[in-house]
């Protein structure tokens, strides 16, 4: 796999000047910046996504915010090629109508119509094919792990009664939310750690951590904006627990590498809990749902990572 990491393309930055002046921009020819195999992704695909990624952080479209979204979204982009590429093996087809009910389920999630969710990214400057292109690509994954991985993905006994005795426990406890970037390949890992520098520094200047957790981390929190919920300090690692008590409410850690990836995690807030409360049959429901949907989301991430080490990516421009 031959990796050539491209600039942010000048013609992003009369993307975003012709935005904040409200001026028609002229068509241009578009340029292949990544061939995926039998694929590619083009210079206008990567920038309609940015905008998507300022929008859906609530940053403003400057083009020094665009620059630090260009690399990960690139990356997401050649991420969602593999996985549509992999559901095609697989005749998996998303229809037009499982798009139509997805578009459906984000507007009722932030509480306003279709209409004016698509009218509010038409004046980000986002074509809701541009939205729409996303969607499809989580949905196909979606059944490609469902039909691949669903028997794999084994909850058991002790994990259940593990994380139950983590969520009624006293004491100390930091709510979390996190960014996680995996490293596919070592090669890759400079890369990776600057690309969570930069989603960090996004969220130094006003980005929504949440937004950008939904758009770029490969975690199972990633659906809730990366929120971890409450966890007590003695359930946290001791390297872990040090860097999370010396932030404040609010603020980002500076880049984790581990062996699989980079974190950023950000503290949310920080209470203590008084006695341990007893778990009752819908808390150990809940528990269950989320212990398998976390291990149907570490699954497709090595899926997925498995798909990248074997196919051909060669970056351009």
């Amino acid at each position: 796999m031959r990796l050539r990491w491209p600039r942010t393309p000048f013609r992003l930055l009369l993307v975003l000047a012709a935005w904040l002046a409200v001026a028609p921009l002229p068509a241009a020819a578009q340029a292949i910046v990544a061939v995926v195999n039998d694929d590619v992704v083009t210079d206008l695909q990567v920038e309609q996504r940015v905008l998507l990624a300022l929008f859906a952080s609530n940053q403003r479209p400057t083009a020094e915010a665009a620059e630090r979204l260009w690399q990960p979204v690139l990356r997401t982009l050649i991420d969602e090629r593999l996985q549509v590429q992999e559901a095609r093996r697989l005749g998996i087809e998303v229809t037009s109508a499982d798009i139509d009910a997805a578009v459906r389920d984000v507007a009722q999630r932030n509480n306003v119509s279709v209409e004016v969710m698509l009218a509010d990214l038409a004046r980000g400057g986002v074509k809701e094919e541009t939205f729409r292109d996303q969607l499809r690509a989580q949905l196909a994954w979606v059944q490609v792990a469902r039909r691949q991985l669903l028997r794999r993905a084994i909850v058991t006994d002790v994990q259940i009664d593990q994380t139950l005795e983590r969520l009624t426990a006293g004491g100390a406890q930091y709510r979390l939310a996190e960014v996680f970037l995996p490293i596919d390949s070592e090669a890759n890992a400079p890369r990776v750690l600057q690309d969570a520098e930069r989603l960090r520094e996004a969220v130094r200047r006003g980005a929504d951590f949440a937004g950008l957790a939904q758009q770029f981390s490969a975690s199972p929190s990633a659906e809730r904006g990366g929120d971890l919920g409450w966890i007590p300090a003695e359930n946290l690692p001791p390297e872990l627990l040090n860097i999370i008590a010396g932030l404040a409410d609010g603020e980002v850690s500076a880049p984790l590498r581990t062996p699989d990836g980079v974190y950023l995690f950000r503290r949310l807030s920080q209470r203590t809990a008084g006695e341990r409360i007893e778990a009752d049959a819908a808390m150990r429901e809940q528990v269950v749902q989320r212990l398998r949907e976390d291990a149907m989301e570490r699954l497709a991430a090595r899926y997925l990572r498995n798909l990248r080490q074997e196919a051909f990516i060669d970056l351009r421009l």
